[in-house]
């Protein structure tokens, strides 16, 4: 009634040989759990750096790995960071969100005013960001674990024009968009595989019987 195994491990000492390979190296705090995520500087047009580590701390680092901003948000990210331009001056912002809040960052690691925002509870997904147009009016979908869908302006208030989405049960996946003809879908699941399908205002479009996996990991919407 024993186990045995062997395990090898190969390591470069940081006391050691500095020529290590790569065009450069850059060292966060502890374990990176999120990203490396890329971020447009609007300046240099350059793409920078976007990544997040175990103790909360948010980075930004320049194209040559080098660290321009450190920001502890105190928990981990829930969704990618997405870069946004959210006053159409083509300069850009990250959002993204945690269990507890929206966040939208500046360039230089400072919140736009608004947030970091409060979720009505704690959110169960991670956010949606829809421009249906292309004309920068984004949509900021969540579930949250009140068993609702809630839409967000990129201003941080709700959109008065949906109706928050009510859900049998959690919904853990992002909810997805669907373009057919002149007609929006928003398509979410629930964690026992119900499939939810509602116009951009939050209004029921198909009611569907069938049913994914309980638990499924991810959908694809053809």
């Amino acid at each position: 009634n024993l186990l045995q195994f062997r395990a090898a491990l190969k390591y470069q000492s940081t006391s050691g040989n500095k020529d290590v390979p790569g065009l450069w190296t850059c060292e966060s705090d502890t374990l990176i759990t999120q990203g490396p995520f890329s971020f447009l500087n609007h300046k240099s047009g350059q793409n920078e750096l976007l990544f997040q580590d175990a103790k909360g701390n948010l980075y930004l680092t320049s194209a040559t790995g080098n660290i321009l901003w450190k920001k502890n948000i105190g928990e981990q990210s829930l969704s990618p960071f997405y870069t946004v331009d959210a006053f159409k001056n083509n300069k850009y912002q990250i959002l993204f969100n945690t269990k507890t809040h929206l966040h939208l960052i500046d360039r230089n690691g400072n919140y736009v005013p608004g947030f970091p925002l409060k979720l009505p509870a704690t959110a169960t997904n991670p956010i949606s960001l829809l421009d249906y147009d292309k004309t920068r009016d984004y949509r900021i979908i969540v579930a949250c674990s009140d068993n609702k869908i809630y839409n967000y302006n990129i201003t941080g208030t709700k959109n008065e024009r949906f109706t928050p989405i009510k859900v049998d049960h959690p919904v853990y996946l992002p909810v997805k968009y669907a373009k057919v003809g002149a007609s929006d879908y928003l398509i979410a699941n629930d964690s026992e595989g119900k499939i939810y399908v509602y116009s951009r205002r939050g209004e029921g479009r198909i009611d569907l019987s069938n049913k994914l996996i309980t638990n499924s990991s991810d959908y694809f919407i053809d």
